[in-house]
């Protein structure tokens, strides 16, 4: 839903020429106008998509479904792992459905993909609590994640560990994630400050989303002081 927000802020930051950051929505759509007003630092579902299919293909997939939500990131997701296949020229069988994000019962076409489709991966593109509520109901009539079905998380909400775990329970053992950071990554100096800040005052990792906000507020603040003005057609320049 992040994108579907960022679709209607930037047509407002467009019309009255005000620089607008990117920080943390993923639908190619919002970069894709060509606006001058509008900038990314975010990861984009293209990329996402592409490293999913990547994955996917290295491992001999041979056929994968999803479950995506009825939003620009949801739609966005499926429609992107269709062009990556195609990109990457992978031997994968994809087929997805749009499901309504508010749903609570996600049943009757995770039983269609189970006894019918048979994917050896399950993608989910669901925003919270829906995608919580698909794990579970997945993990009840035990189609994924199991041995014949892989659980592949595309919201990456799964790296907000405490979260995660107290929502899904026993039903999160094996969900995989297609995420923009791990905490393996080598970050820059003042990546790895920042890290450390987020560590010391929450007593946890951090996940993306505080380094992205991180990385949009740093750009628009370097812009500023490069057109040493606040006027934003400078900054812009």
């Amino acid at each position: 839903y992040h994108s579907s927000v960022c679709k209607a802020e930037i047509e407002v930051f467009h019309q009255h020429g005000i620089p607008f950051v990117i920080g943390s929505c993923w639908s190619d759509s919002l970069t894709s106008a060509g606006y001058d007003e509008v900038f990314r630092t975010s990861v984009y579902s293209s990329k996402l998509a592409e490293n999913m299919v990547a994955v996917m293909a290295a491992n001999g997939i041979k056929k994968a479904a999803s479950l995506v939500e009825d939003t620009d990131y949801g739609i966005g997701i499926a429609k992107n792992i269709e062009n990556a296949i195609k990109k990457l020229n992978a031997d994968i069988d994809f087929q997805y459905e749009v499901v309504e994000k508010t749903s609570k019962d996600f049943v009757p076409i995770l039983l269609k993909y189970k006894t019918k489709v048979k994917p050896e991966v399950l993608i989910v593109a669901v925003t919270q609590p829906g995608g919580f509520l698909i794990l579970k109901q997945a993990h009840e009539i035990r189609f994924a994640p199991t041995k014949e079905t892989l659980y592949l998380d595309g919201t990456c909400t799964a790296q907000n560990d405490k979260v995660f775990w107290e929502a899904v329970k026993d039903a999160g053992n094996y969900v995989l994630m297609s995420c923009p950071y791990s905490p393996s990554v080598k970050l820059t100096d003042l990546g790895e400050k920042i890290k450390q800040r987020y560590i010391d005052k929450f007593d946890r990792q951090p996940n993306y989303l505080p380094l992205q906000g991180y990385d949009a507020m740093i750009s628009l603040l370097t812009a500023i002081k490069n057109a040493g003005s606040t006027d934003s057609k400078a900054i812009i320049k």
